[in-house]
């Protein structure tokens, strides 16, 4: 799916969309992001960063039209990506088996839980309707998709790729779990 279809759509995207547009793109998916890494934070704890997020998801929407610019940012306002699955690791549930799903790709039984919640508490889900929502998923897809080209396509040359993947991802989701510690 990846090889026929995804990559070369991916690969147009990067062609033909400006540096520019492309952060623009990387902001806004951000920005929609923020309530959940807000849910997040507060259920791990982390207060003063979740009243962070939730100054720079109000700042951005209204002052970064929508969020296409980070002007919270400028604010020092830094942005702190939260995810379910962090919030289950933090809580001690163990990682489980590796995992490697259509369209999302690797993940793990934790992570893959930490999105179904995340998908389903985002309270964008329900303020926008489905043309809407529509389109903010497909940008978030094609947007994480592009941001991740080139390791992808490293991993595809590798000797061993579904063993260069699984180590990659495990490595990541480590270091985006032990960040506060």
């Amino acid at each position: 799916l990846d090889s026929a279809f995804i990559a070369p759509v991916i690969e147009t995207y990067l062609a033909i969309t400006p540096k520019q547009a492309r952060t623009n793109i990387g902001n806004f998916v951000s920005n929609m992001g923020e309530p959940i890494n807000f849910i997040n934070l507060v259920l791990q704890g982390d207060f003063s960063q979740a009243r962070v997020t939730f100054g720079r998801f109000i700042t951005n929407t209204l002052l970064g039209f929508l969020g296409i610019m980070d002007v919270a940012s400028g604010f020092n306002m830094p942005y702190k990506g939260e995810d379910f699955g962090q919030t289950l690791a933090h809580y001690g549930f163990s990682t489980g088996p590796y995992l490697v799903m259509p369209i999302f790709g690797s993940s793990s039984t934790r992570d893959t839980a930490g999105k179904v919640f995340d998908f389903f508490a985002n309270p964008l889900r329900y303020a926008l309707n489905n043309e809407e929502r529509g389109i903010v998923n497909v940008t978030w897809l094609v947007h994480k998709r592009a941001q991740a080209n080139g390791v992808i396509k490293t991993v595809k040359r590798s000797l061993d790729p579904y063993k260069t993947a699984k180590m990659l991802y495990i490595q990541n989701r480590i270091k985006l779990i032990n960040d506060r510690k």
